[in-house]
């Protein structure tokens, strides 16, 4: 692994560390769909990758350590 790549990559993983012990047997806290979107029907549509992201984002703010995690897969996602 590159060092851009690592340096990139390290932070995340530190910051990710499971903080409670809901999270170490891997249960979503309560509330964790909570304001999630909903897209309607559309001709036009939107773009998943939009959408996506839109959902993303609500559940950084539902779920702890989630952004970290979500920082990690896009690391990955860019290196491939």
């Amino acid at each position: 692994m590159d060092k851009a790549l690592r340096r990139r990559i390290e932070p995340a993983t530190l910051s990710s560390r499971p903080r409670s012990t809901q999270m170490q047997r891997r249960e979503l806290p309560t509330g964790w769909d909570r304001n999630l979107p909903v897209f309607p029907a559309d001709a036009k549509g939107m773009a998943g990758r939009e959408a996506s992201g839109k959902v993303l984002n609500v559940l950084a703010q539902n779920i702890p350590g989630f952004s970290a995690a979500r920082r990690i897969w896009a690391v990955e996602q860019d290196s491939a």
